[in-house]
């Protein structure tokens, strides 16, 4: 059930993201005049396919749902009938094949501020930054921040969340100089800290720049008690029941359900003697852990298939984002352009070498993480959409060819020289931009591959 939740998450975020794509370029182009042949989602052998007596559009769900494209009349393609010449894009002014092509990023990012405008005008729950832990040894801890603060401002830049500082302090990853850090006490006091960003070092693998920093945010403590036992596990094997506490493992005091989770995933196929507290009662049992294999380091972990009751933070720690629908619109604009810029300065700091390639995540991290935000709920998993909707219009105006923004590459190399680039010289740069894409991929996969096995 895990495996098709993954499956689902996974095929939802890509057939949103790329039917909204290159619905974008087709629409376009048939209200500019320009024949659409097919309309694919994936590449490779068609699963699906139906062509429109109206407008003559094949629209194709293909075997590879990586992708997609908008397949229009052109003479450069193949041969085109005298009549429908008129319609050809290669036949239309610079202006409207630049806006077929520009059109498909553009969607997406249009699509983002939709989503943006639709959660703050209902209103999106947030928690407020509160420092859970400072992790000892680390620039954190140099600094003698404190745990229990409240983070206010970055770099002088006012935050309001988690968000707000991971997206503010990454562009500072890489370069020289202080990081200036802000904090407010629950006594009202007001602190400020220096934090040196050359020693600033993050696992080029899974860059987590909190973690790294030494800063972990607050998270309410999950009791170890017991919400729903799948029959057949080893929970019930064991004799465990809804509302249950585990008092101990193996001798071990269960204080939450986080070291319940250390003592049992490392653990499995163990047998350990347990104590559970019923109606106040304990009540003495041994639990076998099953096994249940991971991609995620290629190993058998842990399970014994229980779930427990959410805790929610604290009424004073969280707060509502949320405008009048009206107003909505400039926050969704503004939040669409800030992750837009966020993707420039990631790129800036790869190509300067301030990151590393190993931090590009390919099909499998968006895989996990389509994934994890389904799990998390409708709100986590549509903010998920814009997030990637901004990321793959970022990708695409790129000016490398084979993507949208080689093409309008090759448009503005038009425009100055008033004539369209020969066939010839568009093959050969599109053969290149095919190698750069095909050799990113793969890097951005064989990090992937890494994550799981590390």
């Amino acid at each position: 059930m895990d495996t098709a939740t993954q499956i689902f998450a996974f095929l939802v975020t890509v057939l949103v993201l790329v039917s909204i794509h290159e619905a974008g370029h087709m629409v376009v182009a048939r209200a500019l005049g320009i024949k659409v042949l097919r309309y694919s989602i994936g590449f490779g052998k068609a699963l699906w396919k139906r062509k429109s007596k109206k407008s003559g559009v094949e629209y194709v769900i293909a075997m590879i749902p990586l992708g997609g494209y908008v397949n229009l009349l052109d003479e450069r393609n193949a041969p085109v009938a005298e009549e429908d010449k008129p319609y050809a894009f290669n036949r239309k002014p610079l202006w409207v094949r630049t806006a077929v092509v520009a059109a498909g990023p553009l969607t997406n990012l249009i699509f983002a501020v939709f989503i943006y405008w639709i959660m703050f005008s209902v209103g999106v729950e947030t928690v407020k930054p509160i420092i859970g832990k400072v992790i000892p040894n680390s620039l954190a801890a140099q600094a003698e921040i404190q745990e229990g603060d409240l983070i206010s401002r970055i770099d002088g830049k006012s935050v309001t969340d988690w968000e707000d500082i991971v997206l503010t302090a990454v562009s500072r990853i890489g370069g020289e100089g202080e990081l200036s850090i802000e904090t407010t006490s629950s006594m009202g006091r007001v602190n400020k800290y220096k934090i040196d960003v050359s020693q600033w070092k993050t696992d080029p693998l899974t860059p987590d720049p909190l973690k790294s920093l030494g800063l972990e945010p607050f998270h309410p403590a999950l009791p170890a008690v017991v919400k729903t036992v799948m029959k057949g596990s080893a929970a019930d094997k064991a004799g465990v029941k809804a509302d249950d506490r585990f008092f101990s493992i193996n001798g071990s005091p269960v204080k939450d359900w986080a070291d319940l989770v250390k003592t049992i995933q490392p653990n499995p196929g163990k047998t350990f003697k347990m104590i559970l507290i019923r109606d106040g009662i304990p009540i003495a049992s041994t639990l076998t852990i099953d096994k249940s294999f991971t991609l995620r380091g290629f190993k058998n972990v842990g399970v014994i298939g229980v779930s427990v009751y959410p805790t929610d933070y604290p009424i004073a720690m969280k707060f509502l984002k949320q405008y009048n629908p009206v107003y909505a619109v400039i926050p969704a604009v503004n939040e669409t352009i800030r992750f837009f810029n966020f993707n420039f300065i990631v790129l800036k700091k790869l190509v300067m070498g301030e990151i590393s390639l190993k931090t590009l995540g390919g099909p499998i991290t968006i895989f996990g993480t389509a994934d994890r935000a389904f799990k998390a709920g409708l709100i986590a998993f549509v903010n998920f959409l814009a997030l990637m909707s901004v990321m793959l219009a970022f990708i695409n105006v790129l000016p490398i060819p084979g993507l949208d923004g080689g093409h309008i590459l090759y448009f503005l190399v038009e425009f100055i020289i008033r004539r369209p680039l020969s066939m010839a010289v568009e093959i050969f740069t599109m053969r290149i931009g095919f190698l750069i894409l095909l050799l990113l991929t793969l890097a951005a996969s064989y990090n992937d591959i890494l994550r799981l096995i590390n």
